[in-house]
């Protein structure tokens, strides 16, 4: 009965419409992310993949060195964009997306969509150590504001169409429409309410038939099969489990340090910022390709 009050109140029939629009829209957004990583991929990754082969070049082959330029150049192209057009493309994408709902009532400018896009595929396709997970939430987030203000939404209706574009990308970056309906509820919205629902779930389906469509599954993650064996395992399950929570914190600590640094002395950096990051993440690169 109360699923029902909500589908009556919202005139549920087209927003479910745009909805559908909405994670078509993102599908295509992450297929366009893979085919632009891919095409990076298809121009470096040979070449890169034979001059780090240990048996070819040796482990201190000098050749090796091209990392040190091209990283600091994607991560330089990518700090550019996001200080020339779009600040809020800068950042991994997640964060971004729950404040543009907590601040900005859902409200991102649509030109965040295409720049995120394009900033990943600079940063990560010229071989930085980074995912496209994080940025492709942003990017569906994007969308879905994007849309909702086409069609003259109000603000409420907003904030479930960039939940649903969040999730939408999670469901398209992995082919797991119910993981990343679950995803934007609990993390972007941090609501189960059900007049949210609705919207996220059609989104999150039709995101990931779309790019299952245009990319294939390769996607998805193949986790494979496992078995308990004995009870006594749950006892390594349960340590490893301490251990991931340790080794998480240690890297959120980290790196709540480092953007607190960057922020301090974003003025005096500039772009010696992305320069020198790119520089000594080439040099984890350099020492440790894998």
């Amino acid at each position: 009965v109360p699923v029902a009050g909500v589908l009556a109140e919202r005139e549920m029939g087209g927003f479910l419409l745009i909805s559908a629009l909405v994670g078509i829209g993102v599908g295509l957004g992450a297929a366009g992310l893979v085919f632009l990583l891919d095409t990076f991929e298809d121009l470096l990754g040979p070449r890169l993949e034979t001059l780090f082969d240990p048996i070819a070049h040796g482990w201190w082959a000098p050749s090796r060195a091209v990392v040190f330029l091209l990283v600091p150049l994607g991560l330089f192209l990518a700090w550019w964009l996001a200080r020339r057009f779009a600040p809020e493309v800068s950042g991994d994408g997640v964060p971004e997306a729950i404040a543009a709902l907590a601040v900005h009532g859902g409200r991102m400018r649509g030109r965040v969509g295409p720049l995120k896009v394009l900033a990943t595929s600079l940063t990560v396709g010229l071989g930085g150590s980074a995912g496209r997970e994080g940025p492709i939430v942003q990017i569906g987030g994007a969308v879905g504001s994007w849309v909702s203000r086409r069609f003259g939404l109000g603000e409420d209706q907003i904030r479930s169409l960039v939940a649903a574009g969040a999730g939408a990308g999670i469901g398209a970056a992995f082919n797991a429409p119910i993981a990343g309906m679950l995803f934007a509820l609990e993390v972007i919205l941090s609501s189960f309410a059900a007049r949210h629902m609705s919207s996220i779930v059609i989104a999150s389906i039709s995101a990931a038939i779309t790019s299952r469509l245009l990319v294939g599954p390769e996607l998805a993650l193949d986790a494979g099969f496992y078995r308990l064996n004995s009870f006594e395992e749950l006892l390594a399950y349960g340590a490893l489990a301490v251990l991931v929570v340790a080794v998480g914190l240690g890297f959120l600590w980290m790196l709540d340090r480092m953007e607190g640094f960057a922020s301090r002395h974003e003025r005096s950096l500039g772009w010696k910022r992305p320069v020198v990051a790119g520089i000594l993440v080439a040099g984890l690169i350099f020492f440790e390709p894998q």
